[in-house]
């Protein structure tokens, strides 16, 4: 009876996990590896953004961030000489500066200076006339290189090494 009893046991259990395996087809048009990418077609298309893994084998969109580019004095804008732009909706995020195509530094001393926890931008010097600015707000890390903080790194190098 035992016996009987364990082979039932053992056969449903074998049952169940076969039920659970389910199998899908993936159709040509909708995956496809071009190089080193894996470009998957689907509904998602309209979702802006990018797939980023969330952990524990689930992924979802994130969006990478806005950005804003004006030019000094024109309509809605800041005025030439102001030196102050605050944007609430960039607390928290990492932000790039562009004066005239050029990246500023903002963790330099005495450039630009950011503070993200209120989303405000101090220019150094102030804005001047006609001037084109393009400010964006990242969701995610600073990948910047700040020569500021390479300098640092090599001044704290022992003498014999400043000079490489």
């Amino acid at each position: 009876m035992m016996k009987r009893f364990i082979f039932t046991a053992a056969c449903c259990a074998a049952l169940h996990s076969i039920k659970a395996q389910q199998s899908f087809a993936v159709r040509p048009d909708t995956v496809k590896a071009e190089g080193m990418e894996l470009v998957v077609r689907n509904a998602t298309r309209h979702i802006p953004g990018f797939l980023f893994n969330n952990g524990n084998g689930k992924t979802g969109f994130k969006t990478i961030g806005n950005a804003l580019e004006f030019a000094v004095g024109a309509s809605g804008a800041p005025q030439a000489g102001d030196s102050v732009y605050t944007n609430t909706t960039w607390k928290g995020r990492y932000i790039k500066i562009w004066r005239n195509g050029l990246l500023i530094c903002t963790s330099c001393p005495g450039s630009t200076s950011v503070d993200t926890s209120l989303g405000k931008i101090i220019f150094r010097p102030a804005l001047v006339a006609a001037e084109k600015i393009y400010i964006e707000a990242l969701n995610f890390s600073d990948f910047t290189f700040h020569p500021f903080r390479a300098t640092m790194q090599y001044a704290m190098l022992p003498a014999r090494y400043a000079g490489l």
